[in-house]
């Protein structure tokens, strides 16, 4: 499962560095705002429209069916922004996690830190930010399930990876 999220955190990098998500972004917050200005410009000929037709009797669905089609196309692509804007968010939140736990176990292995004690700084950083680190120690430090023991003359040789 980590290694599909690193996939998508390079992948997503990658995308950062080309002009490609700056474009669409670009093009997300111009149609954006062409959007509101075009409500606003309906606003303002829905209000003189509703005096004409007061005073003519004239029927205005058309012209309000056109603005909930603006409206309606206003509200889609601010739905898109907000959910590619969480999107980003929530890669950069586990690109920050990520390193920090990385951080953390490079200093528990030169420090030679115990498990014990790193369970306990787990359970206090766990308590002022959720789900930040894992609450063993094995997990952080990437302590391999198996190890590979060879037996040779006189012996035992093992390989930690």
């Amino acid at each position: 499962m980590l290694s599909s999220t690193k996939k998508k955190v390079k992948s997503w990098k990658t995308k950062a560095r080309t002009g490609g998500t700056r474009r669409k972004i670009l093009q997300e917050y111009n149609s954006f705002m062409t959007a509101k200005k075009a409500i606003c410009k309906t606003q303002e000929q829905q209000q003189k429209h509703q005096e004409c037709s007061s005073n003519n009797g004239v029927d205005s669905v058309p012209f309000f069916i056109e603005t909930n089609i603006i409206r309606e196309t206003y509200s889609s692509n601010q739905s898109d922004l907000e959910c590619e804007s969480d999107l980003e968010q929530e890669i950069e939140d586990s690109v920050k996690q990520s390193a920090y736990r990385e951080k953390i176990s490079m200093w528990a292995i030169e420090q030679n830190i115990t498990h014990s004690a790193l369970r306990e700084l787990a359970n206090i950083t766990n308590e002022l930010i959720p789900n930040v680190l894992p609450s063993d120690p094995r997990t952080i430090l990437s302590t391999p399930r198996e190890v590979n023991i060879k037996t040779i003359e006189g012996g035992h040789f093992f390989f930690n990876k």
